[in-house]
């Protein structure tokens, strides 16, 4: 009997792991994306001032989407094709928003 409930335990401790590992990695993924996704924002808005993701969570869902499409498409990991692909799913965002909105892309000041 001890055996069993000593199974239990070890099988509800290797899930609770799990489980604080798989919140860690989202709130990393998180970190990451919105930093990777500011940086490409920043780089987009040089050419594009107007449009594109404003939130925390828009700006890092945009650098997580861009990370795994890189990662999908190129098949290689690492910061640079992160940020490459943040700059396209960026890039893509201002594009629809602009076309959402009417008209081309607005620049600042006008």
């Amino acid at each position: 009997m001890w055996l069993i409930l000593l199974l239990i335990a070890t099988a509800l401790l290797i899930a609770s792991i799990a489980a604080v590992g798989m919140v860690l990695h989202i709130l990393w993924a998180l970190l990451i994306g919105a930093a990777v996704g500011f940086a490409a924002d920043w780089l987009v808005s040089v050419f594009l001032p107007a449009g594109g993701p404003r939130g925390f969570l828009e700006t890092a869902l945009a650098g997580i989407i861009g990370s795994y499409a890189a990662t999908l498409i190129v098949g290689a990991h690492g910061l640079a094709w992160t940020l490459v692909g943040a700059v396209v799913v960026v890039l893509a965002w201002k594009l629809i928003a602009a076309a959402v909105r009417g008209g081309g892309p607005r620049y600042a000041g006008t």
